[in-house]
């Protein structure tokens, strides 16, 4: 069975990374109704593991890229910030500071996610 996505603006149900009818990205019922990431899939790449710590903007997770069979940490912001425009911009600063560091923590990339916006760091 399909994964069920809704549409955040139409409110149209589909099986669609995107919305048929007015093509917004459509988001994981599952993620609606407050479920735990843990076990799910992210953007294709990363199955989280486990929860390594809650901060004000939202968790990090222990990870896999699932393309590399390689440990990540994965950022997820809360569902409320993603709505907050500069709760998003100091994640993307966060994501770019993160990108800066030595080898070891020098993968990040900010995506969109079923349960908000997210952060893949290697």
């Amino acid at each position: 069975m399909a994964t069920q996505r809704v549409c955040p603006s139409c409110r149209q149900r589909t099986e669609e990374p995107r919305c048929p009818a007015c093509g917004v990205p459509t988001v994981d019922e599952r993620a609606l109704r407050g479920e735990d990431p843990i076990g799910r899939v992210v953007g294709g790449r990363y199955r989280i593991e486990a929860l390594l710590g809650r901060g004000g903007m939202g968790a990090v997770y222990r990870a896999r890229n699932l393309d590399l069979d390689s440990p990540v940490a994965l950022k997820l912001m809360r569902r409320e910030s993603v709505e907050d425009l500069e709760s998003i911009e100091r994640f993307y600063c966060e994501a770019r500071a993160a990108s800066r560091l030595p080898r070891a923590w020098s993968r990040c990339r900010p995506a969109r996610t079923p349960w908000g916006v997210g952060t893949g760091t290697r």
